[in-house]
C-alpha cells in the first residue's frame, strides 16, 4: 500500500511541562499546512538542535557535528529523514544516506535524526497516517495537547509552564554551580541569541 509523504520543518523546541529535564520538539507540516507533531527529547539533543538552529558556534565539535563531518569526509550525503511510524507514543525514524549510487537506510532516534537533518540541511518527512494520528490538536506551536492514544487526562492539573529561556537560564545557573564552565559558556551564547530575537 502506497503511503503519502508529508514534509515537515522545525517549528519550535520548548521545555516539557510534563517531564523534568526534557524538551518538546515541534515539527510542522511544510507548504502552508497547520498540522504539527511533537516529540519528547532529552536535554542534550535539544541543546544540540537549538545551537545549530540559532547558529551558535561551539569551540569543539559536538557529537552530531562530528558524525556529520565524518559523513561528508566519506562523501556520504544525508538525503532525508523519515519518521515512518509511531508505536505506543514512541516515534521510529530512518536516516537515508547516499554514497555514490548506493542508498542506505539506517534506524535512528528521532531526536538524533532531526539534529542531523538540521546540520546537514536535509528534509524531514513523515506519512499522512502518522501526522493525522499524532498531530497536535491546536495550531499554536506552544500547545502540547495531543489527539489519539497520547491524549493526556484533561482532569489533571497542568504543572507550571516554563518557557525555553527560563529553562536555559536554570541550566546555565546549574552549570556554573557545578563548575561546568564550557557548557555554561555555550548556554550563555544560546541565551544571548534568544534575547536578541
Amino acid at each position: 500500500m502506497s503511503r503519502h509523504k508529508i514534509e515537515l520543518h522545525l517549528e519550535n523546541i520548548q521545555p516539557s511541562i510534563e517531564y523534568e529535564h526534557a524538551y518538546v520538539l515541534i515539527l510542522k507540516e511544510s507548504g502552508g499546512g497547520d498540522r504539527m507533531i511533537s516529540v519528547i527529547i532529552g536535554e542534550y539533543e535539544a541543546r544540540s538542535i537549538i545551537m545549530e538552529w540559532k547558529g551558535v558556534a561551539t569551540p569543539r565539535p559536538l557529537t552530531h557535528n562530528l558524525f556529520g563531518t565524518i559523513l561528508e569526509t566519506l562523501n556520504i550525503s544525508l538525503e532525508r529523514v523519515t519518521i515512518h511510524r509511531v508505536d505506543k507514543g514512541v516515534y521510529y525514524t530512518y536516516l537515508y544516506l547516499k554514497q555514490g549510487t548506493t542508498l542506505m537506510r539506517i534506524d535512528a532516534r528521532t531526536s538524533d535524526a532531526v539534529a542531523m537533518a538540521v546540520r546537514m540541511r536535509a528534509p524531514i518527512y513523515t506519512y499522512e497516517d502518522v501526522i493525522d494520528h499524532e498531530r497536535i490538536r491546536n495550531a499554536e506551536p506552544t500547545d502540547t495537547a495531543f489527539v489519539g492514544h497520547d491524549s493526556p487526562d484533561p482532569s489533571n492539573d497542568a504543572p507550571k509552564t516554563y518557557n525555553q529561556l527560563d529553562r536555559l537560564e536554570q541550566d546555565l545557573q546549574r552549570a556554573i554551580e557545578e563548575e561546568e564552565y564550557e557548557l555554561a559558556a555555550k548556554l550563555r551564547d544560546i541565551i544571548s541569541k534568544l534575547k536578541e530575537e
